[in-house]
């Protein structure tokens, strides 16, 4: 399966990749003491481990779900999919009335 870049595509990558790397900058502790205190009251004790998370998810898309998709797409017929994705929102419309009639006051 070849699959084939268009010039939109790779305009939005460029943006992508611009804006990681202007983010990447705000991600730095300031080094001045007022500005160092106050990053600190604002900083997420969490952030290593959703950093990690993120990564390992990106890891998990990249090796796993993306190859995974195109195999998807290259044996199942866009009727097909097609049929699969209506079934999926006919399912989600029950359950979302499900879910309704069951909190409706009797």
């Amino acid at each position: 399966m070849k699959i084939v870049a268009s010039p939109r595509g790779a305009l939005r990558c460029a943006a992508a990749l611009l804006l990681a790397v202007i983010a990447a900058g705000c991600a730095t502790p300031p080094s001045d003491p007022a500005g160092r205190a106050a990053f600190e009251q604002n900083n997420d004790p969490l952030e290593p481990l959703n950093r990690q998370t993120l990564e390992l998810n990106l890891f998990l898309d990249r090796i796993l779900l993306k190859p995974v998709t195109q195999v998807y797409i290259a044996i199942v017929p866009e009727d097909g999919r097609d049929a699969l994705a209506l079934a999926e929102r006919v399912l989600e419309a029950v359950e979302t009335h499900r879910a309704t009639l069951e909190e409706a006051p009797v």
